[in-house]
């Protein structure tokens, strides 16, 4: 490790100190003024000072946590409480829990905006960047961006709120509510907390209105500059990132003392932006996308120094793109420092993992892997020849050999930290994964037997071999779902035993999403909900609509939403596609039922993340997997639970699960194991 060996053993018995604390940095705010003119204390959590000291320790090292936490708003906000109004602050019952954790909270009922509901536990939010908005009415709400506040538009969060927007106004005892503008929105970062309620919806009323991992490499930035102040900085990060990662240096740095230059606009006006970065004096910091980066890399490929921080690094994870090529040749040639960081580092195989390592490493002593990824390959992976058309074969990766996903873990080990959600936040609820095998019908079985035969003709030679085999699934996946997906006439066990789980057992009554890859299918679930008088709605991408929500108009996909987690609505299931795998809150679902299984690991943790989320009202929720038995169904669960298996193996695992006991959470997506599977299927 290049005479780092020693740093890396402090580094390493510090992982497990949650009392750890760095002290302050000269640039580095540490107090921060809230709405009130006070003056309050700016502190990071234990696993950020934990990740500031490896990016301090470590020239190159890559951090992986995936910790974004609740919704929550400042203490002194006030809450109607059924003992008279109180700063939601004074509501824990004694001393605030520990940072991240629900602890108890005193006995009463909040107004939610529409009734009187219990106060289960209170929530420390720790410190957090705030957006305070202030009301034509002249009350004031602060909380963190990911809390979201009733508009006449539905559900909206405050970083998206501007000055003219009508946010939703109430108090006890009023018949409805009433709609006042924004007259003011500003920043602030400070102490926010959270109540979890004893009501789906999960809201209160605060203030008047109804209410719902930059900063560690930033603060190392600042103990770098501490040292040198001279230090060159350049984050490069996606596009639409470039301008919040500016807005979080103005948040946590102290006012003027460190420059920060956004790399945006025509080739002359980034000319300038350059020409400003290389001459300025003291701490400074150019910020750019990776697009940016692609075109300019000559204006840095004769630096020296340079301090990258390499934000969503998964772009560089392709050893043969363009954009790895150039980052791997800036790190080894210009790079005094290269900071990583990417919460989902592997989505499908080591590969991935190896070319990001490529290049945070590139130009040093330290090699993890061999040389090349053909070499990486031999050596971590069983491989087979596969066709390639005109007699011609190549080895392709088959699976990891024995003991190589540990061997790769231990490999990264002193580079890598990542901490999922449920290890800074035990409180969420676990959750407990089951398949429901059924049979398919004659219909079903007579199509399928002819869709594999059909597989047997596809051209697995040419360039268009993916496309083919993805074709070929898809069809396959939709007959397993419903003949009249391929139209054709019959049935579907699966979508019986879909309503027998929503009619009878533990199901029924309960809130649950209804997943599928289809839109068709959701139409089809949908009549058979209506017919089996399950009220129901839909999130699929296409309802675009406005529509009438409780008087209000409003988005249907916010209507959705809301109407589910309403406790006094009679929605129980709201049936999604992939469109509602992100900026959906869902938290009121006991269960998920996944139709049909999604083909992408992100896709998959983001789903159940609409269900397990910080204030869940339920003490364990469930994935439950609908597949007709020998069919496609089957093997897409075995090849993406092979691919959970791997990304847990080195990162860790994901998602809580009940107990100790390994659980199918399926994630990943390999279209050519897939397609092998099923042809293999073909010729018995």
């Amino acid at each position: 490790m290049s005479g780092q060996d020693g740093v890396y053993a402090k580094l390493k018995a510090l992982r497990d100190n949650k009392t750890f604390q760095l002290k302050p940095s000269k640039f580095l705010r540490s107090t921060f003024k809230g709405f009130d003119g006070e003056e309050r204390p700016l502190k990071l959590r234990y696993y950020q000072n934990q990740g500031v000291a490896h990016f301090i320790g470590m020239k190159r090292f890559l951090l992986g946590d995936d910790c974004g936490l609740g919704k929550c708003v400042a203490p002194d906000t006030v809450v109607q409480t059924d003992h008279g109004p109180r700063q939601i602050g004074t509501l824990a019952q004694g001393a605030y829990p520990e940072v991240d954790q629900f602890g108890p909270a005193l006995a009463c009922k909040v107004w939610t905006g529409v009734h009187w509901a219990p106060v289960k536990r209170f929530y420390n939010g720790g410190e957090r960047d705030t957006i305070i908005i202030k009301a034509a009415n002249g009350k004031l709400l602060e909380g963190s961006h990911n809390h979201p506040i009733m508009t006449d538009r539905g559900w909206v969060k405050l970083p998206d709120l501007s000055v003219g927007d009508r946010v939703c106004y109430t108090e006890p005892g009023w018949e409805g509510i009433e709609f006042t503008e924004i007259v003011e929105v500003s920043k602030g970062h400070r102490l926010v907390v959270d109540l979890e309620m004893d009501d789906p919806s999960h809201c209160f009323e605060g203030n008047g209105f109804i209410n719902h991992n930059t900063i560690q490499s930033i603060a190392g930035m600042c103990y770098v500059w501490d040292k040198n102040p001279d230090v060159k900085v350049v984050i490069v990060t996606n596009k639409s990132a470039v301008e919040q990662w500016c807005l979080e240096f103005d948040k946590f740095c102290v006012g003027g003392k460190v420059k920060v230059l956004q790399c945006a606009g025509t080739p002359k006006k980034r000319e300038k932006i350059y020409e400003e970065f290389f001459s300025s004096k003291g701490p400074t910091a150019l910020v750019l996308g990776y697009g940016s980066l692609r075109r300019d890399y000559a204006k840095f490929k004769d630096c020296e120094g340079i301090t990258y921080v390499m934000d969503e690094m998964t772009a560089v994870k392709n050893p043969k793109s363009q954009i790895h090529k150039i980052c791997k040749y800036l790190s080894a040639k210009t790079a005094e420092r290269v900071w990583g960081l990417s919460a989902t580092m592997i989505k499908n195989n080591l590969t991935e993992g190896y070319g990001i390592f490529e290049v945070l490493l590139a130009g040093t002593d330290t090699r993890l892997f061999p040389e090349t990824l053909n070499s990486f390959l031999e050596d971590y992976y069983v491989m087979r020849m596969q066709s390639i058309g005109r007699g011609r074969k190549v080895p392709v990766p088959c699976y990891p050999k024995k003991g190589a996903v540990a061997r790769f873990r231990q490999a990264i080990e002193p580079y890598f930290i990542g901490r999922a959600k449920h290890e800074v936040a035990s409180d969420l609820p676990p959750l407990t994964t089951r398949v429901e095998k059924v049979e398919m019908t004659k219909a079903q079985r007579i199509k399928y037997a002819e869709a594999l035969d059909g597989l047997l003709e596809v051209d697995t030679t040419g360039e268009e071999r993916e496309m083919s085999e993805l074709t070929a699934i898809i069809y396959c996946q939709q007959i397993a779902n419903h003949p009249s997906l391929v139209g054709c006439e019959g049935d579907s066990n699966k979508l019986d035993r879909l309503i027998e789980l929503l009619t009878e057992g533990d199901l029924a009554g309960e809130n649950v999403i209804v997943y599928s890859r289809f839109a068709k299918m959701v139409d089809l679930i949908m009549k058979a909900l209506k017919k089996a008088k399950v009220p129901a709605t839909r999130i699929t991408g296409k309802d675009t609509k406005q529509v009438k929500y409780k008087g209000q108009k409003i988005g249907a996909r916010s209507a959705a939403m809301q109407s589910f987690n309403d406790s006094e609505d009679e929605t129980r299931v709201i049936c999604i596609t992939d469109a509602a795998s992100e900026a959906i809150n869902l938290q009121s679902a006991k269960a998920i039922i996944f139709f049909d299984s999604p083909w992408s690991a992100g896709n998959l943790i983001q789903i159940i993340g609409r269900m397990i989320r910080i204030g869940s009202m339920h003490d364990a929720v469930y994935a439950i997997h609908l597949a007709c038995r020998n069919s496609v169904d089957e093997k897409v669960l075995q090849v993406l639970k092979k691919k959970m298996n791997l990304i847990e193996a080195v990162l860790g695992k994901r998602i809580k699960g009940a107990g100790d006991k390994d659980f199918d959470i399926d994630s990943g997506n390999d279209i050519t194991d897939l397609f092998r599977m099923l042809k293999e299927d073909a010729k018995k």
